[in-house]
Parts: C-alpha cells; structure tokens; sequence
C-alpha cells in the first residue's frame, strides 16, 4: 500500500518568512515523514520512503501491508484505523509544521491521497457499514487522533528528522529516499518503547 500526495498540490509554497525556509523542512518531506512516523507507532512495515521532484506524484510512502477488505473481525477493524491514522497523518504533519495552511490549501490532504479521493473515507466504511456509525464523525475522530500525536514534542522530533534526512538524501534518478530499514533505525531511536506504548493505548484503547 503507498501513501502519496498530488504533485500539483504539494508544491505550494509554505506562507512563512522566507528566512525562515532553511530551518524546516520541505513540505513534501514533511509530509511523508508523517506517513512514515505514523506507520511506526502503528507497527506497520515501511518499505521506503520517497521524495521526487518535478513529477505528478511528488512523495510517497510504502508498505508491503495491505488494508483488510472488510472488518468482520476486531482485528482486521484496528488494521483498518492504523492504516486511517497513516493517511491523515501527512496533512497532521503539515499542519504542525504549518498551522492553517492546510486549511487553505491542502484540506483535507487524506482525500487526495496517491490511491485517489476518499481513500481515507473509504477505509472507515469498510467498518461502519457493520457498526452504524457515521463515516464522517469517525473521519473527524482520527484526524484529531492523527492531529494529536503530533502535538508531542518527542513524536514531532521524529517527524521532523525524518524529513529533513529525506531532503538531505543523495537524488538518485530524481528521487530521494530513505529504506524502511534506515527509517526504523532512526525512529528506534528516537521513540522510547514507553512512548510507543502511551501511545497505542491513547489512541486504540
């Protein structure tokens, strides 16, 4: 399953004090950096991710993890969430990164995902068609779980040294990128096991 954004969206620009653009991170970096952190907490495998310049799809995140069709077990209803919290966790990213400019240009950024729109609405579905519940309150839920997690200093730091490590990649074929495998290396780091674990528990009980 890839996580991406739309070339023609990305490459706005961030309404911040030009002097002030060495010391954050890209926002397609940003972004993807999301995915990726989100993807960690959520121990959902990471294959690789990229950043790409001058194509439609400027960013991406990759996992060999593959959404349930449905939800007849609760098992395959927390797969489900993970993989919600993993796609709105680029636009939470930005939106730390930037307060209010995804309310302008970018939201909601979940529905233009790489897999195309609503992708994020239809993965609730695939669980409120059992329970009753309302798509859009749930999509309202775990944008603010998403929002939340970012608001942790210690999750943000993560966030942002993914990002800047994936501006700072070598470009090969116009791609930077980093491998799941130096991704968790990082985040091990990074992310106490204690932090980890408040985390699962906040967030899925």
């Amino acid at each position: 399953m890839d996580y991406g954004v739309e070339g023609s969206i990305i490459r706005e620009v961030y309404s911040v004090d030009v002097n002030l653009k060495s010391t954050i991170p890209s926002r397609e970096a940003c972004h993807e950096a999301g995915h990726a952190v989100m993807a960690d907490l959520c121990s959902i495998e990471i294959s690789r991710v990229t950043i790409t310049s001058g194509q439609d799809v400027v960013g991406m995140m990759s996992t060999p993890c593959h959404a349930p069709d449905s939800a007849q077990a609760v098992e395959d209803r927390r797969l489900l969430q993970k993989h919600v919290l993993i796609l709105l966790a680029g636009r939470a990213a930005e939106e730390r990164a930037c307060p209010g400019i995804t309310n302008v240009v970018l939201r909601p950024i979940h529905l233009h995902d790489y897999h195309g729109p609503n992708r994020a609405n239809d993965l609730i579905s695939r669980w409120t068609v059992l329970t009753g519940e309302s798509v859009s309150a749930e999509l309202e839920l775990w944008e603010h779980r998403a929002e939340s997690a970012f608001a942790d200093d210690c999750l943000w730091g993560a966030v942002c040294r993914i990002a800047f490590m994936l501006d700072a990649a070598e470009k090969v074929d116009g791609e930077q990128y980093l491998t799941g495998a130096e991704v968790r290396d990082i985040l091990a780091r990074l992310i106490p096991n204690e932090k980890r674990e408040a985390f699962t528990k906040d967030v899925f009980g």
